[in-house]
């Protein structure tokens, strides 16, 4: 650190006061002789060695503070801070004007167990009004333990008092018996959520707790976790957490936390589980985070941490469980992430991440869940996704990939969820999706895939959401389509689909939600439709050509809540059956050709939105009780 300048003048006699002969005269006693000359001036030369003599004291007194201690230090050697008392007494401050706030201090009392604090916290736990400083006086004056600063246990109790004070322990909707009389492992509880208990606090190794575990790995040592979730936590986590080298779980979800992780965080070697989820906080990730070897769970998720994921993430290779989404990442996902062999579960979603995936993606073969949505991802998608054979979930959607769809993604036997929607994938859908026979959930929509859709699809049994919509997939809807009887919602609206609708449609008695709305189909809907898919909730045909008049049983349809038939070609009257659906919310039946009057029944229905063509000149519509008419 730079010294100050600190410059010593000398005045010339005229402008030195010690020199004027009218001061001399004013500073000499009353009633007094005047001296001889001689020894005013010897009095003279010896006031000035005396104060030149001071003067170069005191500059080497404050050049060696500030060598060994710092500006800040130095200051407080020379009066411009606190005058700081015991650290157990009252403070008497002793303050002049300065740019900013004082800083209060307190001066160490010697105490071995003040001593042993300050080499973790220093200042902090001598400044008023810090989590350090209200924790020093808890443990020494309050604590009704008493240790000594050689009892192993004293620096997680010290550590456990600073996080408590930290995050406003006051506030926490239960203290979970913090600062209590008994031991750490008793600093605990039980509280009632949804009506399960759910355990609140430090948990430790060889004891009986209430749905809490702490893992064994066979060593003697105390084995010490932290749980204190969704207890309205607020601050920063302090760095003397990290000096309870016993802790293998830190588990603060669902909180108010904020500031960074520590960088000293790397201490903990032994950490197995770091649960931070929907939290505030932010920063980048530090560096010593990869050296947690033996991190099993890295749960990140909801929080504002930025930055990129470096290339010493293979370092993590114990990971089981990775989630970074809902963050401000960026950067791309170094090869080196192909090192975490047994990773189960990587989120990243909703990062703004960018680049390909790298090669050492696809050699994470023990993958069971991946979500890297909503993202900036590009390039192809490899077909070394064969080699994911355990994945069941995968989520690319909302990025930029582009390329055709890998027919070797028919390999992942055990696939449930393949959603893939929003990107730029082009070409035809892989007929070997129809191998995926535990698919559940298939969404291909707002890409760029043309073709017809596969028939092979039928053999997806276990599919419960079919959505193909925005695309550019032409031909007829395959009848084989019908054979899918789980399905609950078929989207495959805004495509160029054309021809009649099968007559298997009405045999999906699952079905919950129908849209095949701006296609080019045609013709009548399949009668056996408006009164066998007693479940349909959502029906929307709407821009298409379909025509003939509706059945009379729709009424049978008692779980409707919107019916879209609007711009087509249905004709006659509106069925008085449609005011039997009593959760009927929304009815279009407009740009068609029907006549006549709707009725009292429909009226009576609570609709938020009913419009039909009841503007019309000629073969118009009479309505009471429409909110529009065209």
């Amino acid at each position: 650190m730079e010294t100050p300048n600190l410059e010593f003048s000398s005045s010339s006699s005229d402008e030195n006061p010690l020199l004027n002969e009218e001061n001399r005269k004013h500073d000499r006693p009353r009633g007094g002789k005047k001296p001889p000359r001689c020894l005013r001036l010897f009095s003279i030369l010896c006031f000035l060695v005396l104060t030149g003599g001071i003067g170069i004291m005191s500059f080497l007194l404050v050049k060696v503070i500030f060598n060994k201690e710092g500006t800040n230090n130095a200051e407080e050697a020379l009066g411009t801070k606190s005058n700081p008392s015991t650290l157990t007494g009252p403070g008497k401050p002793t303050s002049r004007p300065t740019s900013g706030p004082t800083v209060l201090l307190r001066e160490p009392s010697g105490d071995p167990r003040e001593e042993k604090i300050l080499s973790i916290s220093g200042n902090l736990a001598l400044q008023e009004g810090t989590p350090q400083r209200k924790a020093v006086s808890w443990i020494m004056e309050d604590d009704a333990m008493k240790l000594e600063p050689h009892d192993p246990r004293f620096i997680p109790r010290y550590a456990l008092a600073v996080l408590y004070y930290a995050l406003d322990g006051p506030a926490w909707n239960t203290d979970a018996s913090f600062l209590g009389p008994n031991d750490i492992c008793n600093w605990n509880t039980n509280i009632f959520r949804d009506g399960k208990p759910v355990f609140v606090g430090i948990c430790c190794r060889d004891k009986t707790y209430v749905n809490c575990i702490v893992p064994d790995d066979n060593s003697a040592a105390e084995r010490i976790e932290i749980f204190i979730g969704n207890n309205n936590l607020k601050g920063s986590l302090p760095a003397e957490l990290t000096e309870i080298i016993n802790l293998v779980g830190i588990s603060f979800p669902q909180n108010a936390i904020s500031g960074a992780l520590p960088r000293s965080i790397g201490r903990l070697q032994k950490l197995y589980k770091i649960d931070l989820f929907s939290n505030q906080m932010e920063g980048e990730f530090p560096s010593t985070l990869y050296d947690l070897t033996n991190l099993q769970n890295l749960s990140l998720y909801g929080n504002k941490f930025s930055g990129t994921i470096s290339s010493r993430i293979e370092k993590l290779s114990k990971l089981l469980y990775l989630d970074l989404g809902h963050n401000d990442i960026s950067g791309t996902i170094p090869d080196t992430i192909g090192e975490l062999k047994i990773l189960e579960y990587l989120f990243m979603e909703s990062n703004r991440m960018r680049g390909v995936l790298p090669t050492g993606f696809f050699d994470m073969t023990n993958l069971h869940w991946v979500c890297i949505a909503s993202n900036l991802f590009t390039g192809n998608l490899s077909p070394r996704i064969e080699n994911l054979i355990h994945m069941r979930v995968f989520d690319l959607y909302e990025n930029r990939f582009s390329g055709m769809i890998p027919g070797e993604i028919g390999s992942l036997g055990n696939l449930e969820n393949l959603r893939l929607h929003v990107n730029n994938f082009s070409g035809l859908i892989p007929t070997t999706i129809g191998n995926l026979s535990n698919l559940t959930r298939l969404f291909l929509d707002d890409n760029k895939l043309s073709g017809n859709i596969p028939v092979q699809l039928r053999k997806l049994t276990n599919l419960e959401y079919l959505d193909l919509y925005g695309n550019n997939l032409s031909g007829t809807i395959p009848e084989e389509l019908g054979l899918l009887s789980n399905l609950k919602g078929l989207d495959i609206h805004d495509n160029e689909l054309s021809g009649v609708l099968p007559s298997s449609l009405a045999d999906m008695d699952s079905l919950e939600e129908l849209n095949l709305s701006a296609n080019n189909l045609g013709g009548q809907i399949p009668a056996a439709m408006w009164w066998k898919l007693e479940q349909m909730i959502k029906l929307d045909l709407h821009s298409n050509s379909f025509s003939g008049t509706i059945s009379t049983r729709i009424e049978e349809m008692g779980s409707l809540q919107l019916l879209d038939i609007e711009e087509n070609f249905f004709e006659g009257s509106i069925p008085n059956g449609i005011g039997a659906l009593s959760n009927l919310e929304y009815l279009f039946l407009r740009s068609n050709d029907f006549s006549g009057n709707v009725s009292q029944s429909i009226c009576k229905l609570v609709l938020t939105d009913l419009w039909v063509d009841c503007g019309a000149t000629t073969q118009g519509v009479h309505c009471d009780c429409c909110t529009r008419c065209e």
